[in-house]
């Protein structure tokens, strides 16, 4: 709109984009799609906006995660590549994943040296001294 201002106030084309910080081609653009359209083509966005070839699949691949979650985005990685045949990046899987409304969990990790008898040992006195005590 600030275009159509300055250029309505007869301003040239470099003065305009000094001012609106836009190149003299898209100043130019915005006054061709003004001259066809109005004012509606001058409000309508109309930029390219990529659309990945898995939306397609987002229920399947919903459902199937729900019920089987993912350990790790390499098995994501890989189921997804398996339900539907296209390979993807780690980083575009992890991507496309929160975008759909999963969320990346940290996993929690087991001592290596658990002493197994004392754990169970533990639990045997407590699991008596809450039912009796």
């Amino acid at each position: 709109m600030e275009v159509l201002l300055l250029k309505n106030k007869g301003l040239p084309h470099k003065e305009i984009a000094r001012l609106t910080d836009l190149s003299v081609n898209t100043i130019t653009s915005y006054l061709k799609l003004y001259q066809q359209e109005g004012l509606d083509g001058i409000e309508e966005i109309n930029f390219y906006q990529p659309k990945s070839d898995l939306v397609e699949y987002t229920t399947t691949i919903s459902k199937y995660f729900e019920q089987n979650p993912p350990a790790s985005i390499n098995e994501a990685m890989g189921k997804i590549e398996e339900i539907t045949g296209l390979k993807r990046s780690p980083t575009q899987i992890r991507k496309y994943l929160i975008n759909i409304g999963f969320k990346c969990r940290k996993v929690g990790v087991i001592p290596a040296k658990a002493f197994l008898s004392e754990q169970k040992k533990f639990k045997e006195t407590q699991l008596v001294t809450t039912e009796f005590g």
